[in-house]
């Protein structure tokens, strides 16, 4: 089982789908962001689920509105289609964090 209590990390489910994204871009909400991703990576292939993903740098927007939650931007395009041409279980951190 997987607990996460932080702060900064906001995290939906949405079918066969994790997102995450945090506030802001700060080297220490990254490294939490990339400890809270690494704890769901094991979890999930403890238990017999591969997951692949992809963590990018970017803008998106979150709209929620009585009881709905909308996320659209560049970035989560970017992540899913990085994410989607892999061909093996783990998660690709993008060369514009790297850069960053």
């Amino acid at each position: 089982m997987f607990e996460y209590k932080g702060t900064d990390i906001r995290i939906v489910n949405v079918s066969d789908s994790i997102l995450l994204w945090t506030k802001d871009s700060k080297e220490e909400t990254l490294i939490e962001l990339l400890f809270v991703v690494n704890a769901i990576m094991s979890v999930a292939i403890q238990n017999g689920i591969p997951l692949r993903g992809s963590i990018t740098k970017g803008d998106i927007e979150v709209v929620e509105s009585e009881g709905f939650l909308s996320i659209v931007g560049k970035a989560l395009v970017f992540a899913y289609e990085r994410e989607k041409v892999q061909k093996w279980s783990g998660c690709i951190v993008s060369s514009n964090i790297i850069t960053y």
